[in-house]
């Protein structure tokens, strides 16, 4: 293998380049509600908690039985999630923004069933 051959095949070098689009444009949100710009609707801390516990219950059976190290790392991050309280929400909507990311690019959900998993419980339906 030359050092010019790429590890991982274009296709999957696209979804992880657009993973990544994904997670600058969260972070883009994050910085405009910093700056006074609220965004159109925003996460509470119990709708983070209970979106965070959609994907720790999905990863689990896959991560124990797979031990596939993407999958491992976001289900840690989950873990160390769940320690936080509230006043840690921002850092929450960053990983948050990360997980959903491997998730995709992993092919568990798509970007549609993602944002009805972040939608407020209002609008779901």
């Amino acid at each position: 293998m030359s050092s010019t051959t790429p590890i991982l095949p274009k296709d999957d070098t696209e979804r992880r380049k657009r993973a990544f689009a994904l997670w600058e444009n969260r972070v883009e949100t994050l910085k405009e509600s910093v700056n006074g710009k609220k965004p159109e609707a925003t996460m509470t801390y119990d709708k983070v908690r209970a979106v965070m516990s959609i994907y720790e219950h999905r990863l689990r059976p896959f991560v124990e039985y797979t031990g596939y190290s993407e999958l491992n790392h976001v289900t840690g991050m989950l873990v160390e999630m769940a320690t936080w309280g509230p006043e840690r929400l921002e850092k929450m909507f960053r990983w948050l923004g990360f997980i959903q990311g491997v998730l995709w690019c992993e092919g568990m959900y798509t970007i549609d069933q993602m944002k009805e998993h972040n939608r407020p419980d209002q609008e779901i339906g």
